[in-house]
């Protein structure tokens, strides 16, 4: 269990996933499968390459740079030049 189970896209694609076999496994052997799959996903580059796909895009209200961090979350929006104009005053 790890903290990406508060990510709404792995917890998406987790339950999705494991439908089918939801009363068909006992409990037991389902959240064992369940935390198999979610450390495939999150550790494995083919897991996180995929995971990284079904990712919905950042929403943007303009258009600037968008800064990204390797795990495909926005780091910070805007240009350099706009943050020396809030500096400057």
């Amino acid at each position: 269990m790890s903290d990406d189970r508060k990510n709404p896209v792995l917890e998406a694609e987790l339950t999705r996933a494991m439908a089918p076999y939801k009363g068909v496994l006992p409990d037991d052997v389902f959240a064992e499968f369940r935390d198999a799959l979610e450390d495939a996903l999150t550790t494995h580059p083919v897991g996180s390459l995929l995971l990284k796909r079904v990712r919905p895009p950042p929403q943007v209200d303009g258009s600037d740079e968008v800064f990204v961090n390797p795990d495909g979350t926005v780091k910070e929006f805007g240009s350099d030049r706009d943050r020396k104009k809030k500096d400057a005053g």
